[in-house]
């Protein structure tokens, strides 16, 4: 008689979406503590490490911000989109705005019209949202400084910081089309420059997101934009190279105005 086979229970949420991160914020919301921070490590064999953190950030020395735009590769006129802060100790925070998948669901661009997915503010380290693209995913990834202050980098943090902490208390729905990882940070920079991004076909088409922001100023401007986007790729750079330290460092090495912010 053949004994009952263990049953195993598949995990509810996919890899890197089992835990929300929660945000609590003292010394007048200049120090923010982030639980459930994301520090994974992607390998392109598919093999992942996971490590959940809790780290603390001192928002008076954040520095600059930096947006980062990855492609869809089917799809030339979609992109994924995030952020990064660089902080005068050489840190970097990256917040991801993403479709929460469950186990082995993959994201569909017409369920999330539907609101099939909840909305979640991934806060992590680079090595973790670049080198999940760039290692496990094979996609290209694009690095573009921002021309906000170190003053408007804060505030933006903050905005953002804010947002992931009412989402952990009140849940929203994912829409692919009104709350997107591009919606969520066109809002987010209306609070620090009001009025300067308006709704425009280019916030849907979201492959055209970095056009749009060297349009309206957001994007340091000393040069052309086709210079700017060339400059910009940063595959090269990142791919095999998320275990290095300097891993932040080593892909903004393009651009020395962003070294020149940061103590490495």
């Amino acid at each position: 008689m053949n004994e009952p086979s263990a049953h195993i229970d598949q995990p509810e949420w996919d890899i890197g979406f089992e835990r929300i991160p929660t945000v609590d914020f003292s010394d007048d919301d200049n120090i923010a503590r982030v639980s459930n921070f994301r520090n994974f490590r992607f390998e392109c064999n598919g093999i992942h490490v996971p490590r959940w953190e809790t780290r603390e950030f001192q928002l008076d020395k954040v520095c600059h911000l930096d947006f980062i735009v990855v492609p869809f590769a089917k799809q030339a006129h979609l992109a994924h989109t995030m952020v990064s802060f660089g902080f005068e100790s050489g840190e970097y925070l990256s917040i991801s705005v993403e479709a929460r998948r469950h186990w082995q669901q993959p994201y569909s661009i017409v369920k999330g019209v539907f609101g099939a997915y909840p909305l979640m503010y991934v806060i992590a380290d680079e090595r973790d949202t670049i080198g999940d693209r760039t290692e496990c995913r094979q996609d290209n990834v694009h690095l573009y400084p921002s021309a906000a202050s170190a003053d408007q980098a804060r505030q933006f943090l903050l905005a953002m910081l804010r947002r992931a902490k009412r989402l952990s208390e009140q849940p929203e729905s994912y829409n692919t089309l009104f709350n997107n990882c591009l919606t969520n940070l066109r809002d987010h920079a209306n609070e620090i420059w009001p009025r300067r991004v308006r709704w425009s076909w280019q916030v849907l088409l979201t492959g055209h997101a970095a056009q749009l922001a060297y349009k309206v100023g957001l994007l340091e401007e000393h040069e052309s934009f086709d210079s700017l986007n060339a400059k910009a790729s940063i595959t090269d750079l990142a791919r095999g190279n998320w275990h290095r330290e300097d891993f932040s460092q080593l892909i903004r090495t393009r651009w020395p105005q962003c070294a020149d912010r940061v103590r490495a």
